[in-house]
């Protein structure tokens, strides 16, 4: 593949943020010092957002090396898996359509890169920012949003978190490209549509991990995420956690492989389910009853939403949950370090 960096910016009906992202990359594709181009993958938009897209480039950035890609598969796993196959350019900057990267953001990844070969994902540091007041409880829970700080200090962090956010995330296409040739197949869709669903970034930082990858973390690498006003609600929030209790049961056969089972043994979704009732219980009336009312800026109760999330989808999984494990455990495109430590 060619030097340089492919832009990736996967799309459902952005067509109200869409402008401002790309007035960010066309202003950084100036001064990026490389190779650099802008995929636009629109993944089965109804508002017009290619067409807005198309007409903002060819009316402000004449020549710009974009292009509009077309992903009728819904789900946006499949949309950035569109965007690596179309790549021209060796690393990809995966750039969420409301995120606006630093003027030197791909500059700093394609060094970053090129002075590790061993870093597969990296990631950077997220800036909040809004056009309404951010509530109280917004400090305690930003991570939630992709903003802030995703480790104490610069570094690799393939053994302790293991995953970087989707938001402005680096990938090396090389390694991209060896995992799916060998057979890797993403067990989640992430969010489709208006679902609150999730988990792809960290699924495929789990899965570059265990080919024998490094992910990495590096906060000079910065970039704001727009919030929008109907994001920032405690009922959008409690929402969100219970999406993330849903990716819990798909990402844990990753993290069981990386730890060194290699055998199913007690995995059993009802008995995993019974645990969880069990943990509900333990929460006692006084949480529960806050569960039902506002409490707004309860951490258990947020606690409790991703019980439920996980709950409701080891039921919907049942037997699939045990297959899954014997899938990853059997991979591949699992390296033989990672099988053998």
């Amino acid at each position: 593949m060619k030097k340089g960096i492919s832009i990736i910016v996967c799309c459902y009906n952005s067509a109200d943020v869409i402008e401002n992202t790309l007035l960010s990359l066309c202003n950084q594709i100036k001064d990026a010092g490389t190779g650099t181009e802008i995929l636009l993958i629109d993944n089965v938009s109804s508002d017009g957002t290619s067409v807005i897209a198309k007409n903002f480039i060819s009316g402000n950035f004449p020549g710009t090396d974009f292009r509009i890609i077309g992903e009728r598969r819904a789900g946006l796993a499949f949309a950035r898996e569109r965007g690596f196959r179309e790549a021209e350019y060796e690393y990809a900057v995966l750039c969420d359509d409301d995120n606006r990267l630093s003027p030197d953001y791909c500059q700093k990844a394609f060094e970053l890169m090129e002075s590790d070969k061993n870093i597969a994902a990296a990631g950077g540091y997220g800036n909040a920012v809004s056009t309404v007041p951010f509530p109280s409880w917004f400090e305690k829970f930003r991570k939630s949003y992709s903003t802030g700080g995703q480790a104490d200090s610069r570094g690799d962090v393939t053994s302790s978190s293991g995953y970087v956010w989707g938001a402005g995330m680096v990938l090396r296409l090389t390694a991209i490209s060896e995992l799916y040739s060998k057979g890797f197949s993403s067990i989640l869709s992430d969010r489709k549509g208006e679902t609150l669903s999730s988990g792809g970034d960290v699924e495929l930082c789990y899965a570059l991990r265990l080919s024998g990858h490094r992910i990495y973390y590096e906060p000079s690498l910065v970039f704001d995420h727009f919030l929008k006003p109907s994001r920032l609600t405690w009922k959008y929030l409690r929402k969100l956690y219970r999406g993330f209790g849903r990716q819990k049961p798909l990402l844990e056969p990753y993290t069981a492989a990386y730890n060194g089972e290699t055998e199913i043994k007690n995995r059993s979704w009802k008995r995993e389910a019974l645990l969880l009732m069990r943990r509900l219980r333990s929460y006692g009336g006084t949480n529960i009853r806050a569960f039902a009312g506002r409490s707004e800026g309860s951490e258990d109760v947020l606690k409790m939403e991703k019980t439920l999330g996980r709950l409701e989808q080891l039921v919907s999984m049942k037997k699939e949950y045990e297959r899954n494990f014997t899938q990853i455990f059997s991979a591949e495109w699992i390296s033989p370090e990672t099988k053998n430590k």
